[in-house]
């Protein structure tokens, strides 16, 4: 995964769900115990020598089984929009 981050090298990364998120923090030491807790914040991180953020938000199959994530969701992706623009 860490390789084809660096091959595909984007400014901004959207971690769907816990299990990816959880990687990617763990190179900054951050504990990732809920989802909800990290979602809608941006993180930068390190992987060789290059600089990335991350932003944490819920994994598409949780919005299909709790419809009350959606509205965060959406201010999700309207915050990675936001941060592109910068």
């Amino acid at each position: 995964l860490d390789k084809q981050i660096l091959i595909i090298n984007r400014k901004i990364i959207v971690t769907l769900g816990k299990h990816a998120t959880k990687y990617l923090l763990s190179k900054k030491n951050i504990q990732v115990d809920r989802i909800s807790q990290l979602r809608g914040q941006i993180f930068p991180i390190k992987l060789a020598e290059q600089h990335y953020y991350v932003m944490p938000t819920y994994h598409p199959a949780a919005l299909l089984y709790n419809t009350s994530y959606k509205p965060e969701t959406q201010q999700d992706f309207l915050k990675i929009q936001q941060f592109l623009k910068q």
